[in-house]
């Protein structure tokens, strides 16, 4: 009895080794028949909300798959909750396999282009680096895409690819303002003044101070002429010396430090102050003594 069952067990074990030889066969029957014959480097764009069959169609018409089923059902094992990261994609004559893994994992064999807007830009500073950083960057569609939208596209390091379009850098621009605004959503609330005002005034600070050691102090002053019904009389913005009030738009696109300063201004009893040729800021209580520290240190 012990002799039969060894016997049918040993015949089930191969036919099991059997299962898997035909198996593992087919499986690579399956991903060979799929691998495109044509192995020419090809890049794909991803782009947001991008859906694996529009992915799907996209290489099988490059010639980067030859079956969009394979790929669907690669897809499915190699998918994340996350979705298909955006940016390109560098192909070149990998298997069915490997193409839908660097699709489902962000790997992009690609060195995204690192693009950096400084605190204090303007859109039309940003357009003008774009259009040197991005080949197929058109500056006057991204100018109408941004229209009224300065003060709201937060200055920062991105990273970017070739064929990332004018949309999603509008929306990298814009997604990642609201991101640090949400951030400070308290402190607006506590504020006087309405989430525009302070945006406004950030803008100015960018131009007016010189970073985190004055900006607090130069806020204070600018909100105290307001609150005097003084003309804010800045350089930033000229308009300031005939019109009293704030300008109607952010004139240029504002960091936290900035955005921080205008909400948190620091009080003193200055009204005005200068940048003098030394590099450092002078302040002044009186209108004499303003008009003495440009003597001292303008002339």
């Amino acid at each position: 009895m012990s002799s039969i069952k060894r016997i049918l067990a040993e015949k089930q074990l191969r036919n099991s080794i059997i299962l898997v030889i035909v198996f593992l066969v087919m499986l690579a029957t399956f991903v060979l028949i799929s691998t495109p014959y044509d192995k020419a480097p090809t890049i794909i764009h991803v782009g947001r909300g991008y859906s694996t069959t529009k992915i799907s169609t996209d290489l099988k018409d490059k010639n980067v798959i030859r079956s969009e089923k394979v790929f669907k059902i690669f897809m499915k094992v190699f998918q994340t909750s996350r979705g298909m990261p955006v940016g390109d994609y560098y192909f070149n004559g990998e298997p069915v396999w490997k193409v839908a893994f660097m699709l489902a994992h962000g790997d992009h064999h690609i060195v995204p282009i690192k693009v950096t807007f400084p605190e204090g830009i303007t859109n039309e500073q940003m357009a003008g680096i774009l259009e040197k950083r991005l080949p197929d960057f058109n500056t006057l569609d991204f100018l109408v895409r941004v229209n009224g939208k300065q003060g709201y596209l937060f200055p920062d390091t991105y990273f970017f690819y070739p064929k990332t379009t004018m949309d999603e850098v509008f929306d990298a621009l814009q997604s990642n303002y609201s991101k640090k605004i949400d951030s400070l959503s308290s402190d607006f609330a506590k504020s006087n003044h309405t989430r525009k005002e302070i945006i406004i005034m950030a803008s100015i600070l960018e131009d007016e101070a010189k970073g985190d050691i004055d900006n607090g102090t130069i806020s204070g002053i600018l909100w105290k002429r307001l609150k005097n019904g003084m003309l804010l009389q800045v350089d930033a913005a000229k308009d300031t010396y005939k019109i009293k009030g704030l300008p109607s738009n952010p004139i240029s696109n504002p960091g936290m430090s900035s955005i921080r300063a205008a909400l948190y201004p620091v009080d003193s009893s200055y009204l005005f102050y200068l940048h003098g040729k030394d590099g450092i800021v002078h302040y002044a209580a009186t209108f004499a003594e303003h008009k003495n520290n440009i003597k001292k240190y303008l002339k």
